[in-house]
């Protein structure tokens, strides 16, 4: 199992599932604890937790083993998003490479920090080359994410 100090580190002590801060010392029962989520299991027929992500406790209990489903976080007034982990799946085994629109904000600012925001997400959970970008839409603009 990971480390959890390890895991923090590596995500910047931010949730994988809704990429808020995370405290990196909480009381117990604090909904907003540290903990280690998983995201894929182990093997059948391994010892092991499989591989995983640092996560809020609330986070992690919500999912409650369903597979998981990153929010948007709020600050990017993102508005009538497919579901993002769905879409990333879908560009990740695209043949054209063309992408999809994964969100649409109220203005270019919060376009262009949503498209900062979603880069290291996909990547942390599809590695490889990701681009994204923003394409104003009247009134909003949507941010573009595909494969490069």
């Amino acid at each position: 199992m990971a480390d959890l100090s390890d895991l923090g580190d590596d995500a910047g002590w931010r949730c994988w599932l809704c990429g808020e801060d995370v405290p990196q010392k909480a009381k117990p029962n604090d909904p907003n604890q540290p903990v280690a989520d998983q995201i894929a299991p182990a093997a059948k027929g391994t010892k092991g937790r499989g591989e995983t992500r640092l996560a809020h406790k609330r986070c992690n209990d919500l999912r409650k083993g369903r597979p998981p489903s990153i929010a948007w976080p709020k600050r990017f007034s993102v508005a009538d998003a497919p579901e993002l982990l769905q879409s990333l799946v879908r560009i990740d085994k695209k043949k054209d490479r063309g992408g999809e629109v994964v969100a649409m904000c109220a203005g270019p600012q919060e376009a262009e920090a949503a498209a900062a925001w979603v880069l290291p997400v996909a990547r942390t959970l599809f590695p490889g080359s990701w681009e994204a970008s923003c394409e104003p839409l009247s009134p909003m603009t949507a941010v573009r994410l595909r494969r490069s």
